[in-house]
C-alpha cells in the first residue's frame, strides 16, 4: 500500500513543531504539546431573504488559541482512514490516514487536520489548506456556491471536522471540533388555481357538500411532492368564521395527484371554542409525531384526518388536543374536481 505523506507548515518551530526522525523511524525527542483549534460556530446556517441571491462564495471560520506564528492546515474533502497493519508500520508516530475523495491511495498527515464531508453537490472547496497568519487567532474556510444550480427553498449542507494531534490543549468545548454548514434562500410561495373541491367536515357536521377553491404552490420546493391548499374552507361552510385560515396537503406531482400526507405540524383553522374556565381558544388542525394524521384518496375522492388542537393563543407551536390520549379528530372529505 501507498500513502503520500504530508506535514504542517509553519514559518518557525512553536506549538506544532515537528521533531527529527532517526534511522529505523525511531523519534529522537518528543513533540511540543499543540493549541487547541476550533470552528467558531459549529451549526452555522446562512439564511437569504426571498428577495435577495445566493452568494457565489461562503465562509466557515477556524479559531486558535495560540497566534504566535503562521500557521497552514492541510484541507481535505474525506474522511479518517483506519490503518491496516502494514499501513501502520510505515506511519510515522502521531500521524493519520485519510481517504482523499477521488483518489486511490490515503494519505498520511500530522495533524491538526480539516476534513470536508460534501453533502450537497452544489456546495464545493476553493481550496486545499487554511492559513492562519501571524498575530491573527482566526482564519475563513471559503466555500463555492454553484449559482446556476440551487433553487429557493432547499438545504445545501456540508460538513467540517477537526483532526487535533493526541496532545493538544484542549481548551474549546469538544461540539467545536465540527461544524455543521446549511445555505438556504427563503421561498414566498406563488399560488395557483387547482379547481374546486366539493367538502363535507366531521366537526362543522355539513351533510351537504360545501364548494371550495383549491390551489397549488407552483414553486413549492420539492422534487417529488406538491403543495396543495383548501383556502378558507370552514368559511366556505359558515361564513361567520372568518377568511384566510387554509389547510395545506401534499400529493404527489403529475395529473394523478395521488395523496401523499397531511402537512405537518398544526394549522388554524379560524374556528373558536369557548373552554370550561369560561376562556376563548382557537382551533387547530395537527398532523404530528404525537398525533398523526392521514390523507388518502381513490380517483378524486381525498379523506384528509388530523387531530383537533386548542390554544388560548394563537401560536400553533403549543397547540394541544383536548384530549391527549384520545384526541378528537377532524376528517375533511372532499371530491376534487380538477
Amino acid at each position: 500500500m501507498k500513502f503520500k505523506n504530508i506535514t504542517l507548515s509553519m514559518l518557525a518551530v512553536g506549538a506544532f513543531a515537528l521533531t527529527s526522525c532517526s534511522p529505523g523511524q525511531y523519534w529522537d525527542e518528543p513533540s511540543l504539546s499543540s493549541d487547541a483549534l476550533a470552528f467558531a460556530n459549529p451549526s452555522q446556517v446562512t439564511l437569504i431573504p426571498a428577495e435577495g441571491a445566493f452568494p457565489s462564495t461562503c465562509t466557515v471560520t477556524v479559531s486558535r488559541s495560540n497566534a504566535d506564528t503562521e500557521l497552514i492546515v492541510p484541507l481535505f474533502e474525506g474522511a479518517v482512514k483506519t490503518p491496516t497493519d502494514a499501513e501502520k508500520d510505515l506511519l510515522q508516530p502521531g500521524q493519520v490516514l485519510i481517504k482523499v475523495v477521488g483518489q486511490t491511495d490515503p494519505v498520511a498527515v500530522t495533524p491538526p487536520v480539516i476534513l470536508f464531508s460534501q453533502k450537497s453537490t452544489e456546495l464545493s472547496l476553493t481550496q486545499t489548506e487554511v492559513k492562519f497568519a501571524k498575530g491573527s487567532y482566526t482564519a475563513d474556510i471559503n466555500l463555492n456556491v454553484d449559482t446556476e444550480l440551487v433553487e429557493p427553498g432547499f438545504d445545501y449542507e456540508a460538513n467540517f471536522s477537526l483532526v487535533l494531534p493526541d496532545d493538544v490543549n484542549i481548551t474549546e468545548n469538544s461540539a467545536n471540533k465540527k461544524c455543521s454548514f446549511t445555505i438556504r434562500q427563503a421561498v414566498i410561495l406563488k399560488w395557483e388555481d387547482a379547481g374546486t373541491a366539493s367538502l363535507t367536515s366531521a366537526i362543522m357536521g355539513n351533510k351537504e357538500p360545501i364548494e371550495v377553491k383549491v390551489e397549488v404552490a407552483s414553486n413549492y420546493p420539492d422534487k417529488k411532492y406538491a403543495l396543495y391548499r383548501l383556502v378558507s374552507p370552514y368559511h366556505a361552510i359558515d361564513p361567520e368564521i372568518p377568511e384566510g385560515y387554509d389547510i395545506q396537503f401534499l400529493c404527489s406531482k403529475g395529473s394523478f395527484r395521488k395523496a401523499y400526507k397531511p402537512l405537518e405540524g398544526w394549522q388554524e383553522t379560524g374556528l373558536k371554542v369557548m373552554n370550561a374556565e369560561g376562556y376563548e381558544e382557537f382551533v387547530y388542525l395537527g398532523n404530528t409525531k404525537e398525533y398523526a394524521g392521514s390523507f388518502n384518496n381513490q380517483s378524486k375522492r381525498y379523506i384528509l384526518t388530523e387531530a383537533v388542537g386548542l390554544n388560548t393563543l394563537t401560536d400553533a407551536t403549543t397547540a394541544q388536543p383536548e384530549d391527549d390520549e384520545n384526541p378528537e379528530m377532524e376528517t375533511l372529505s372532499f371530491t376534487w374536481n380538477f
